[in-house]
């Protein structure tokens, strides 16, 4: 999601305290809120291209699960929307984050509802994305679910089980 990883993160005591520390209404992506509200608060952040650490990413993990962590950054930047008074070039980048994160989500639930076979919710929601990533893939597969839903299935099932053997 690039979102950052927040075990790599070092800030000061204080600012974090001030900030309110994490929000336990989030599961995920509650570091970015933290980010965000530090950021409001005037803190500054910087961001250190040379690899200190690295991500272990476990397949049960809260972040595997892609349409929650979209889900979650939707709700961590509508509050930000809702509860920061951000001057307007602040608040069109928040609206494009927003616009995006949720292209994202519809993308990966879109994906998710065609490999169980909900053929016209998964074209509504690729039909979505769509309208935001003008994608000559993402279009291919919406005419797939029109004229060959269960072709599409299972090409797109066939695909997943190709990239998981890599992996």
């Amino acid at each position: 999601m690039g979102i950052g990883n927040q075990a790599g993160t070092v800030a000061r005591k204080h600012v974090v305290l001030d900030a309110g520390l994490f929000d336990e209404c989030f599961r995920r992506c509650e570091d970015y809120d933290l980010w965000l509200r530090i950021l409001y608060r005037g803190g500054h952040m910087a961001y250190q291209k040379q690899v200190l650490g690295r991500y272990r990413s476990r397949p049960a993990s809260l972040s595997q699960n892609q349409i929650k962590m979209w889900e979650a950054l939707i709700a961590v930047c509508e509050k930000a929307a809702r509860t920061m008074t951000l001057p307007e070039e602040s608040r069109a980048l928040l609206q494009q984050k927003m616009a995006r994160a949720q292209a994202y989500f519809d993308l990966e639930a879109g994906k998710k509802l065609l490999t169980l076979g909900d053929f016209d919710r998964a074209r509504d929601l690729l039909t979505k994305a769509n309208n935001f990533f003008h994608g000559a893939k993402l279009k291919a597969a919406i005419l797939g679910l029109q004229f060959a839903p269960h072709w599409s299935r299972l090409a797109v099932l066939t695909w997943q089980k190709l990239i998981s053997s890599r992996g």
